[in-house]
């Protein structure tokens, strides 16, 4: 089992030791280094091609299957996944009334895969227990199992994210994230950890900013099966962080 510390994407890593060299003492870690960014998904406008996954015969149908019919979409935002261009992903919103919203995300591994439906919110109510649905877990596990995806230190963290996307609950980048090892200390700002298990990954990030409705610091919590061919998400939890702190 080991564990490795992702501060603001970028991937902290021991000095490794040759066997058979002279060990030499690691170097002070100068606090005044600066911290490369990367850069996460970012969802975009809905393009054409994203626009043509609204109007399928297939969408229309599970929008009365859900119950989600008679409305037309105000907004469209899409995100890419660079490890399967075949898929789309859309969040589509729009309105009844006043004060009677619409949202949904729409997602397909490939042109001609099953069209997945996950509803986030209708009326002024979101839906319960929405990050561990199994129907979404399904939904996603669609995507990784088409692109027959392995998971990385790297591409860990735009998975994940992508997932949130999905659940209406994609994380913000920070408009001003620490620039040194220094001031991503003095703010405890971790983005995520990694644990490796014998047949899994457990991944565990703090969203930059509180939530929406009640303003506290919330954590996400993933945790991946990697038997088989790719890898499969079996289990997700958002909590605050005092019910993070108090199951340690």
């Amino acid at each position: 089992m080991s564990f490795i510390l992702v501060i603001l994407g970028s991937v902290l890593l021991p000095s490794l030791l040759l066997v058979g060299q002279e060990a030499k003492l690691p170097s002070p870690i100068d606090p005044n280094t600066p911290i490369m960014q990367e850069e996460s998904p970012v969802a975009h406008d809905c393009k054409e091609g994203d626009w043509a996954l609204w109007e399928t015969p297939a969408v229309k149908s599970l929008l009365s299957d859900y119950d989600f019919g008679g409305w037309f979409p105000l907004s469209c935002k899409a995100m890419d996944a660079a490890w399967l261009p075949t898929a789309r992903v859309i969040r589509v919103h729009g309105a009844v009334g006043l004060d009677d919203y619409r949202e949904i995300t729409l997602l397909r591994a490939s042109p001609h895969a099953r069209v997945w439906l996950i509803p986030i919110e209708k009326g002024m109510v979101g839906y319960p227990d929405t990050p561990s649905d199994p129907h979404h877990l399904a939904a996603f596990n669609d995507l990784l199992t088409t692109a027959r995806l392995k998971l990385t230190d790297q591409n860990i963290f735009e998975v994940s994210n992508l997932y949130q996307f999905i659940v209406g609950m994609a994380m913000r980048a920070n408009p001003r994230p620490p620039a040194t090892l220094k001031d991503a200390f003095s703010v405890n700002d971790i983005a995520g950890q990694i644990e490796h298990k014998d047949r899994s990954v457990d991944f565990t990030h703090r969203e930059p900013y509180g939530d929406n409705w009640s303003s506290e610091y919330m954590v996400w919590e993933f945790r991946y099966s990697t038997l088989g061919d790719s890898a499969r998400l079996i289990d997700v939890e958002r909590k605050t962080l005092t019910q993070c702190h108090a199951s340690e």
